[in-house]
């Protein structure tokens, strides 16, 4: 999860990586209308706190097996 003013959608011309088709374009451009009070940016960050997903995404016994 991004919070809005931490990744633009459109504005830079340049869209979200991974967005091949124009209905996800326009579908990720509707974040720019959402508003989000200092309680929601307050929650979110509680919930997902700085370097929460930082780690490996594989485990150690799957890292070995795409290694090989």
């Amino acid at each position: 999860m991004t919070r809005p003013g931490n990744h633009r959608v459109i504005p830079d011309g340049n869209p979200p990586p991974g967005t091949i088709r124009v209905e996800r374009l326009e579908e990720n451009s509707g974040a720019l209308e959402v508003a989000l009070t200092a309680e929601d940016l307050f929650r979110i960050d509680a919930a997902f706190p700085a370097g929460a997903a930082r780690g490996d995404h594989y485990s150690e016994q799957a890292m070995r097996a795409l290694n090989r």
